[in-house]
């Protein structure tokens, strides 16, 4: 049995069809979607763009003042290779798409006639500056009938604020750069035997004006960064369109992997989530915790299937106080109505378990 893992940061739930958008153009995604199985409530535990907590299957979780975790996770290489499976790595983040599909096709015939293996790569984070092929941009920025001249992408926003001007331009940017991506996907499905399992995954979101800023600005953990997407086509598209609402987060992979190709448990922090492909158990977790700190701004969460408690730890000088805040999911799917003191005693309790988790670092 063999594992090909696609690992994007920065891959924005909002822009993909599979998870409700309805007008950016994603045919191999929606087919890899339709053809396996669509994970609804897939959390980040560190959502930075430069996060890979889901190679490790460890959570790297900062302290409140900001201190990322000390914990040395195993190699994931070494536990794969005590038990005589070559993992093949390919960390992408230096090379064009052009550069990864063409080291994929000189790769795969050799992995592909192995018995077992896993194949995972490491493609560059969905952030900005973009360069986006033409052909793509053409498809969102057309000139209407009457304009002179079609409307200019916006292909390096700064981070930070987003002025209002600017945030539709933006997002059609974004959007035709998931296009693209979209159709390096297909390129890599095409590639693939029918033996393979193939997961689509990442382990941070991105910001695109939602709460008012662009990129890795504030960490301020509101559902664009930090619901990422999970994507598992099983060998001859087993159970095709199967959505899992439970709970999962990255740490999850490795276990799951592992268990794919045969292999005994691993000491992780995640959960096997085959139980939940085969209908075995409807959850693996409670709920699900973040952690993350970005300069002096440090903020954890917690989120179960019902609420979402985010806990602000530390705020630059300059920002005004920014307290705890609650919000209703999934109905407030973009958290904007915090409902905190309406809800005190829920919020208060939510976060000593929030608080207990860090704290012994079990987050189960």
């Amino acid at each position: 049995m063999k594992v090909l893992v696609l690992h994007v940061n920065g891959l924005h739930l909002d822009y993909l069809g599979c998870y409700g958008n309805d007008w950016v153009q994603t045919p191999n995604l929606d087919r890899l979607a339709a053809e396996g199985v669509v994970f609804d409530q897939h959390i980040a535990d560190c959502p930075r763009l430069s996060s890979r907590s889901s190679i490790t299957g460890q959570y790297c979780f900062p302290s409140a003042a900001g201190q990322e975790s000390k914990y040395e996770a195993p190699s994931p290489t070494a536990i794969l290779e005590g038990h005589g499976v070559e993992p093949v790595v390919l960390d992408c983040q230096e090379r064009s798409a052009e550069g990864i599909l063409e080291s994929l096709r000189k790769k795969l015939p050799r992995w592909a006639n192995a018995e077992r293996g896993l194949l995972w790569l490491d493609w560059p984070a969905l952030a900005a500056p973009w360069e986006i092929p033409e052909e793509f941009l053409e498809q969102y920025f057309l000139a209407n009938e009457g304009d002179e001249e079609a409307p200019t992408p916006c292909l390096d926003p700064p981070t930070g604020p987003v002025a209002q001007e600017d945030l539709e331009r933006m997002q059609y940017t974004y959007a035709a750069l998931v296009t693209a991506f979209d159709a390096q996907v297909g390129t890599i499905l095409d590639m693939l035997t029918e033996d393979t399992w193939f997961i689509l995954t990442g382990s941070c979101g991105l910001a695109l004006g939602e709460h008012g800023y662009v990129g890795e600005h504030r960490a301020w953990l509101h559902e664009e960064i930090a619901h990422v997407p999970l994507i598992v086509r099983q060998p001859g598209a087993a159970d095709p369109g199967l959505r899992i609402n439970g709970l999962t987060q990255p740490v999850d992979l490795l276990p799951t992997i592992v268990d794919i190709l045969g292999l005994p448990p691993v000491d992780a922090h995640g959960h096997n989530l085959l139980p939940l492909i085969r209908g075995e158990q409807e959850q693996v977790r409670k709920h699900a915790c973040s952690g993350l700190a970005l300069g002096y701004s440090v903020e954890w969460s917690i989120r179960t299937a019902g609420w979402a408690l985010l806990l602000p730890l530390s705020t630059p000088p300059e920002d005004p106080p920014r307290g705890p805040q609650l919000f209703v999911k999934p109905d407030d799917r973009w958290e904007v109505n915090d409902v905190r003191q309406h809800h005190l005693e829920l919020a208060d309790e939510m976060e000593q378990t929030l608080r207990k988790n860090v704290d012994n670092l079990s987050l189960q």
